[in-house]
C-alpha cells in the first residue's frame, strides 16, 4: 500500500525514491509487524481467555509429563492468529503486489495459517489434544507445496539458482532441463 501509493511521488520529492528499495520495506514491514505483535498480542490473549479458548494438554501416551502442564490449563491456544495477522497487514502495509511472489508468499503464510487453525480448532470442539491427523496435516502442507513447485518450475521469469547468502555472484544452477548442476 505505501509503496503503491508514496513510490509514484518521486517525481515531486526524491526523499520517496526510498519505497523502491526491497530493503528498506523490508525492515519496515519486520519492526511493522512487531510492534503490530506487541499492541495485537494481550489484546488477542484476553479475548481468546474471554472466549474459553484452551487446548487439552493430556497426553494418552505420555503421562508422566502431565505435571509440566498443570500451569497451561488457562492459557488459551492459537496464539498463531496473532503472527498470521500482524505479518498479513504488514505485508498489505509494504508489499510490492506487482509483483506475483509477494501475493504467492502472502497465499503460502495464509493457507499454512489456515491448516494449523482448522488444528487448533478440531482440537478444542473435540477438547482432546487430537487435532487433525498427521497425514492430514501433511497433504495440506504437500498440496500447496506441490502446487507451488509446479508453479515455479514451469515459471519462465523465476530464476533458477540458489544463491550462497553473502557472497554476491556465488550461486548454484541448473540446466533448465537437464541433469547437471552448475556452480557459478
Amino acid at each position: 500500500m505505501f509503496y503503491a501509493l508514496l513510490y509514484p511521488l518521486r517525481e515531486y520529492s526524491i526523499i520517496f525514491n526510498i519505497f523502491k528499495y526491497i530493503t528498506f520495506r523490508s525492515g519496515a514491514a519486520a519492526v511493522t509487524a512487531f510492534m503490530l505483535s506487541l499492541w495485537l498480542g494481550p489484546r488477542m490473549i484476553e479475548w481468546l481467555r474471554q472466549l474459553s479458548v484452551t487446548a487439552c494438554n493430556k497426553r494418552e501416551h505420555a503421562e508422566q509429563i502431565h505435571k509440566f502442564y498443570e500451569g497451561k490449563g488457562s492459557v488459551p491456544t492459537m496464539g498463531g492468529i496473532i503472527l498470521i495477522a500482524a505479518i498479513t497487514i504488514s505485508m498489505i502495509l509494504w508489499g510490492n503486489f506487482s509483483n506475483k511472489y509477494t501475493l504467492l508468499s502472502l497465499l503460502v503464510l495464509l493457507w499454512f495459517g489456515g491448516v494449523g487453525f482448522l488444528d487448533d480448532y478440531l482440537k478444542i470442539r473435540s477438547k482432546s489434544s487430537k487435532g487433525l491427523a498427521s497425514f492430514t496435516k501433511l497433504s495440506g502442507q504437500l498440496i500447496l507445496g506441490t502446487f507451488l513447485g509446479f508453479y515455479l518450475f514451469f515459471d519462465t521469469s523465476f530464476d533458477h539458482q540458489i544463491y550462497i547468502p553473502f557472497f554476491k555472484g556465488i550461486a548454484f544452477a541448473r540446466r533448465r532441463f537437464g541433469r547437471s548442476r552448475n556452480f557459478y
